[in-house]
């Protein structure tokens, strides 16, 4: 790679306007996340073409994922102002707006208007689902939870968002439905080998679904329903260290009268490495 650099550093000398030699040297910078080089070569480029949305996306993504992003907004909408159907600088211009910004009246219509240009960006709806339920829209992120879900039925994560939803919004049979069919999407994925050896964020929202899916019961006084619905995911995941915590945590919540069994979850769960105070 330090070859094809030299080579470029030398062409620019002999032609100082040739405008690749400029954008192949931000290319080569940006993948070694040099970035303070990325940007020189890619702002000279701009020297020789100002509407080159591909390299006004490049510095808008540098200055991205370096969180500068007054600067990151100002290349996207460069970019945007010369090609308005752009997907991918309309993609990380919403991005930035509802999940870096909270400015989710702003984000709105950029992802509505990718879902224009590409009815079947899946991703497009489940986003704007996101803005929804984060500004409090309840209404208008189940309908585009639900449209997301008519590409990905099985999805245990969105079915915990709606299930969350639905919570908020008064429907609480809904919500436990669900929050039941979450868990044992969740359940099932966890139990496929490829992804239980790296889960990722995945187990985080199963914890996340029993816990919603336990208040809800709490206030319901279906007790007994939410321990067996514990002691079906011990069964399942009986190395899982955290689950035992999550049933004692469970029995200190409603006020179990016999102490012994939350300190003996406790007490397994530690066994299995789980970090928690354990006597």
């Amino acid at each position: 790679m330090q070859k094809a650099i030299e080579i470029l550093e030398e062409g620019i000398k002999f032609n100082p306007d040739y405008l690749d030699f400029y954008t192949t040297l931000g290319d080569i910078y940006i993948k070694q996340k040099n970035f303070d080089k990325a940007t020189y070569y890619y702002e000279q480029s701009l020297e020789i073409d100002a509407n080159y949305t591909y390299v006004l996306d490049n510095l808008g993504y540098i200055y991205d994922v370096q969180g500068i992003w007054d600067k990151a907004i100002e290349y996207f909408v460069k970019s945007l102002n010369i090609e308005p159907n752009n997907i991918y600088a309309l993609e990380r211009l919403s991005n930035i707006y509802w999940y870096r910004l909270r400015k989710y009246d702003d984000a709105i219509p950029l992802i509505q208007k990718i879902i224009f240009l590409e009815p079947q960006n899946k991703q497009a709806y489940f986003d704007l689902g996101e803005v929804y339920k984060e500004k409090g829209d309840y209404d208008n992120a189940i309908i585009y939870y639900k449209k997301y879900k008519t590409f990905e039925p099985n999805s245990a994560y969105v079915n915990l968002q709606l299930g969350e939803v639905y919570e908020q919004n008064k429907n609480t049979q809904e919500a436990i439905k669900l929050l039941l069919l979450s868990i044992n999407q969740f359940n099932t994925d966890l139990k496929n080998p490829e992804i239980a050896n790296n889960p990722g964020y995945l187990k985080e929202y199963y914890y996340e679904c029993l816990l919603e899916i336990s208040t809800i019961y709490i206030t319901q006084q279906k007790n007994k329903e939410m321990i067996s619905i514990y002691e079906q995911q011990i069964n399942d995941f009986p190395n899982d260290g955290r689950l035992y915590a999550e049933l004692g945590n469970f029995y200190v919540r409603i006020n179990e009268p016999e102490p012994d069994k939350t300190t003996l979850l406790n007490k397994k769960a530690c066994s299995l490495g789980y970090k928690i105070t354990c006597h």
